[in-house]
């Protein structure tokens, strides 16, 4: 724990010199890089994939929701038109993949992908009688409070994560459009869970990426939760943002939050050098 530590204030009151991690956080991005953690999650979702094939609820709501595309996006073409089907292609995420060109149809498909994730996660555990967003209530206290602090190095945080989160939405709908905004609901309420988290993946996969460029230095606990603030408020300011049809929004809004934390970081190791020396 290092050999000086500060005075105790009261009798049997123990003060460590190191960051100490939640027991969920010891082992969360230790000794990969963001790349090969990032690997690891795909081949536990692949996994999860194939065992979806044994999972009989899993299977049949995977069928329902295919089949659900599948007449979303035939009904049209046959020209059948109604309200009540662009309400119902905006709920299930249907247009994913079909605009964008290129770049938008891999992450439309990618988007349904997690779009089906989220319906599984937030349906499968119904029948068990579990409550699969118990948590969100402190998660929404988390972001409130991370707009209190007061260090601005927290701030850069916030903002890193939100520019970054807005990058993925851009990718995951395709064109940022308010029909595909589904899949930015989804993942903003799935960044909530994870927030709440303290094992999960996108918790380990921002350690790991902090880990890896801070050389090996353990991160506190405190700045993957602002990062994973901003993440969630990323994916939330992304939906109103669809409202300029500006298909590229998302990234430009991405590149401005992430250049305005790198230069807010930048500002403050100037500063805290410039007091040093």
């Amino acid at each position: 724990m290092g050999n000086i530590s500060p005075a105790a204030v009261a009798a049997g009151e123990m003060t460590f010199t190191k960051t100490i991690l939640a027991p969920g956080e010891m082992s969360l991005g230790m000794g990969a890089g963001p790349f090969q953690y990032l690997l690891g999650g795909v081949s536990r979702v692949t996994k999860g994939i194939t065992g979806v094939f044994r999972d009989k609820k899993r299977l049949l709501l995977a069928l329902v929701i295919s089949i659900l595309w599948l007449i979303l996006l035939l009904l049209p073409v046959l020209g059948v038109k109604a309200s009540a089907l662009n309400w119902l292609g905006f709920l299930t995420f249907a247009r994913g993949g079909s605009s964008g060109g290129l770049l938008g149809m891999v992450g439309g498909l990618i988007g349904k992908g997690f779009f089906a994730y989220f319906v599984t996660a937030t349906v499968i555990p119904l029948f068990s009688g579990s409550k699969p967003f118990a948590g969100l209530r402190g998660s929404l206290k988390i972001i409130y409070n991370s707009f209190t602090v007061k260090e601005k190095s927290k701030v850069s945080l916030l903002l890193l994560g939100a520019g970054s989160a807005l990058f993925c939405y851009n990718f995951l709908t395709g064109n940022a459009s308010l029909q595909n905004s589904m899949v930015g609901i989804a993942a903003f309420l799935l960044s909530l869970q994870a927030l709440a988290n303290k094992g999960g993946f996108l918790r380990g996969f921002i350690m790991s990426f902090f880990h890896k460029f801070g050389k090996g230095h353990i991160p506190k606990s405190s700045v993957i939760t602002h990062t994973m603030a901003g993440w969630a408020l990323g994916f939330a300011l992304g939906i109103p943002l669809s409202a300029t049809d500006i298909a590229c929004i998302g990234y430009l809004t991405g590149i401005i939050l992430i250049a305005a934390s790198i230069m807010i970081r930048f500002i403050l190791k100037n500063k805290k050098e410039a007091v040093s020396g």
